[in-house]
């Protein structure tokens, strides 16, 4: 699709749009879109989450990262550790190039308690074995060529206050890439402008 130095520069010159970074822990997030393999033939890894009660977003496709705690001095801290936890990957700061804006965490943005950072970072050489937590069934390197078909575009169909929504996504095997990790893969695409096949919502 295109190259690191591409994207690198790219994300040099973009200003994500920011929000007010809540105070408690519990109502920051992030997750990281990590970017390891050859300058010109990229993956991103995604994970499978695990399913568990309680978690709006228990079994969906999802990019590493959670919820802050304590620990975490600032927001791309969170996807750091959480990106160790889940996946065993190292990341630092130094190998982040870039953050992305802000997203609400709610329903289409309404009735939002907490923000979410999505962060970019690039790893130098072969993607990394990926060794998932309890949190994740799987974890896999997925090409950017792969996320980019058109030929891997789908559509979920959900009933959102009794009424059906179509939400578009890229299926991979059994799963399918949507909602909030597919709105945060929009804005990579954005703004890298190359935008996905599939659209956005």
């Amino acid at each position: 699709m295109t190259d690191l130095g591409y994207i690198k520069s790219r994300l040099a010159g973009h200003s994500p749009a920011l929000l007010e970074t809540p105070a408690d822990p519990a109502e920051r997030a992030a997750v990281a879109l990590i970017l390891a393999g050859p300058p010109a033939d990229l993956s991103i890894c995604f994970i499978h989450r695990a399913t568990v009660d309680g978690d709006r977003w228990s079994g969906q496709m999802a990019l590493p990262g959670g919820r802050g705690d304590l620990e975490d001095t600032a927001s791309v801290d969170i996807a750091i550790r959480e990106t160790a936890e889940e996946v065993g990957v190292a990341l630092s700061s130094a190998s982040c190039i870039g953050a992305l804006s802000h997203v609400r965490l709610g329903r289409r943005g309404l009735d939002a308690r907490g923000i979410l950072s999505p962060f970019v970072f690039a790893l130098e050489g072969p993607p990394p074995p990926l060794h998932p937590n309890h949190e994740v069934n799987a974890a896999y390197w997925i090409g950017l060529s792969y996320l980019w078909d058109p030929a891997h575009c789908t559509t979920l169909t959900l009933l959102v206050e009794g009424e059906p929504m179509i939400f578009p996504g890229i299926r991979l095997k059994d799963e399918i890439i949507w909602g909030l990790t597919y709105r945060v893969l929009c804005q990579f695409a954005d703004v890298v402008g190359r935008p996905l096949p599939g659209g956005v919502y």
